[in-house]
């Protein structure tokens, strides 16, 4: 989308969404963990309505998550087993 024809670009472009793709998720996570993710559910349902991806980009855009970003890392370095589950990950 980019219209550009330089590896060099292409690849921080890559990195970058990478990245914020990675935050999202991140955010996404947590976001979950509170409770957030009934926000956007216009009615109630067991199953999920919305990824992890794109709640976590709602609660991104919107300004949702008053989650601080050592409690984030705290969740990466002792992870759920909810979240290893997501990565396919053993406990």
């Amino acid at each position: 989308d980019s219209l550009t024809r330089k590896g060099s670009r292409i690849e921080v472009l890559l990195l970058l969404s990478a990245m914020a793709s990675f935050a999202s998720w991140l955010v996404g996570m947590a976001c979950e963990t509170c409770g957030i993710d009934a926000w956007l559910a216009p009615f109630r349902s067991t199953r999920r309505l919305y990824s992890i991806m794109r709640l976590g980009r709602e609660a991104l855009v919107r300004r949702w998550s008053s989650t601080r970003l050592n409690e984030l890392i705290n969740q990466l370095r002792h992870p759920s087993p909810q979240l290893l589950d997501q990565l396919g990950a053993p406990a």
